[in-house]
């Protein structure tokens, strides 16, 4: 890929006016492969899909503040290696369905600093190395539900209930990470999740 658009090393962004001047054009690389199998009949049913891909940036500008990761290629931002979702169906009875959804994803690149340095008038200012070097932690969930129908002689009451439990075991999946400074300590890392308990919902289907 051509023309790819990257920030700057240190941009500043709040506030500015003129973001085009951060922006660097670099080259970029994509590749990877997809697995996928599939069972439809019994009473269980279900797939798997499987990828593992590879997105990456390199920027080399005419300029100092235009060369990224000393010119060498980096992960994308979105750059997610492994990712793999598993889906089960199972009919217990002819009214009654269970299932299962579990999902795998390798967590997100990031720049993490690695030191900080402080200058005479007390400020402390981080100091990070390499870009996307690091990654915060992996995401992983699973999703349970039950649905079940009633064979009624009304019409109103043929419906189908279901009853669901999203991210069952309370995985703090992270929203986003991010750094905090603590005074005679490197800068210290602080995620934000979304949903971090299990969450149960039910809702019924009305058909007539």
């Amino acid at each position: 890929m051509n023309g790819v658009q990257e920030y700057k090393d240190g941009a500043e962004l709040f506030l500015n006016n003129h973001l085009e001047t951060e922006l660097v054009e670099g080259i970029g690389r994509s590749y990877g492969v997809e697995f996928y199998i599939k069972k439809k009949k019994g009473k269980s049913t279900g797939w798997i899909s499987y990828t593992y891909s590879k997105s990456e940036r390199k920027v080399v500008g005419s300029f100092p503040d235009e060369i990224i990761n000393q010119g060498e290629w980096f992960d994308a931002n979105y750059d997610k290696p492994h990712d793999l979702t598993a889906v089960v169906e199972h009919k217990l009875s002819p009214y009654i369905d269970l299932s299962a959804v579990f999902t795998y994803s390798t967590g997100r690149p990031a720049t993490f600093p690695v030191a900080k340095f402080r200058f005479l008038e007390d400020e402390d200012v981080a100091f990070f190395q390499t870009r996307n070097g690091s990654r915060g932690p992996d995401n992983h969930r699973l999703d349970l539900a039950m649905s079940f129908r009633f064979n009624a002689v009304k019409k109103i009451w043929r419906g189908e209930w279901k009853v669901s439990i999203y991210n069952a075991y309370g995985r703090d999946n992270p929203f986003s990470v991010f750094f905090d400074d603590l005074p005679g300590r490197p800068p210290g890392a602080f995620k934000l999740a979304v949903l971090g308990d299990p969450f149960f919902s039910a809702s019924y289907t009305l058909k007539l």
